[in-house]
């Protein structure tokens, strides 16, 4: 793995200036139709955002304890937290500012959390409920998890292969028997997931274009092109799916930009590629999801735009 989810989030959060604050109708009535539904049917990595290289300084104990406890008493299974939440939650649990990161990333590499690359993450709790002996549910389970290792992991691969797990483990849920409540918990999860990963591979395409452009030779080309990149780049900043208040609606011109860049994205030359059937899957579903935040079409499930102040 080339860094941490240490070095991530530090880098994340190092000049985030404006926070993801979440608000707007609930999800909770469209879990299972986060994407359009008439266009989607429905062994792990180490973690790039899970602790892979040592900790510069040991945290104090107990410092991971308190940050979960005070993410579960103030939050619900899926909510997307914002990098300003976290510190918020950090300050308020007594832990210092240096040993905040790390204690996120413990608790990602615990699989408390999943991070993204805005410094901030989803919290989970998997319910089992009177389901947990449910073929479905528990194959629905273990694929929600591989992918979390996925999504806490480095790299536009990694971060497809962890959509395509999610998009296995969506129908599963759905059709598995058991507990309706634990289920229905569970189900807005694997959909939040689903959803922050699609926007986990904009931000790896992005950034790439981005890299690409500088060495290209044409200046109204890259002129033109670079315009449509930062746009697509400023909004997925701090773009965030949160499990009660949906996602973030882009205004015309940024969708535009990432319906151009998503468009350039081919599955072709990843099939060749280990785990490539998996990363085509993922690349669909990203697709799939720009698709969404497009115009609203009839039979689309409707979600609020969260945008930050």
């Amino acid at each position: 793995m080339k860094s941490s989810v240490l070095s991530t989030l530090t880098q994340a959060v190092a000049g985030f200036g404006r926070a993801a604050r979440s608000g707007g109708a609930s999800l909770g009535s469209v879990a299972g139709r986060l994407f359009d539904a008439s266009r989607l049917s429905g062994a792990p990595s180490s973690a790039v955002n899970g602790v892979t290289e040592p900790r510069k300084t040991p945290m104090s104990p107990g410092s991971e304890r308190r940050l979960l406890t005070a993410i579960e008493n103030g939050f619900a299974p899926g909510a997307a937290l914002s990098a300003t939440a976290l510190i918020r939650l950090g300050s308020e649990s007594h832990v210092g500012s240096g040993e905040l990161w790390q204690a996120v990333s413990a608790l990602a590499d615990q699989g408390h959390l999943a991070t993204l690359a805005t410094g901030g993450a989803v919290y989970l709790r998997w319910l089992k409920g009177e389901g947990a002996s449910d073929e479905k549910a528990t194959e629905a389970l273990l694929a929600a998890r591989k992918g979390v290792s996925l999504l806490n992991a480095e790299g536009f691969d990694s971060h497809a292969r962890a959509l395509a797990a999610f998009e296995k483990a969506s129908p599963l849920m759905r059709q598995a028997g058991g507990n309706a409540g634990a289920k229905g918990v569970n189900q807005a999860q694997i959909e939040t997931l689903r959803a922050n990963a699609a926007l986990e591979m904009l931000r790896d395409t992005v950034n790439d274009a981005e890299q690409q452009l500088a060495t290209r030779a044409d200046p109204e080309r890259v002129r033109t092109t670079m315009e449509k990149v930062r746009l697509a780049k400023n909004w997925l900043a701090n773009a965030m799916v949160d499990g009660r208040t949906g996602a973030s609606k882009p205004d015309d011109a940024v969708y535009a930009a990432l319906k151009t860049i998503s468009d350039v994205v081919g599955a072709e030359r990843h099939t060749v590629k280990l785990n490539g059937a998996e990363i085509a899957v993922g690349i669909k579903a990203m697709k799939a999801f720009v698709e969404f935040l497009g115009p609203i079409k009839p039979g689309t499930a409707l979600v609020k735009v969260s945008q930050p102040p």
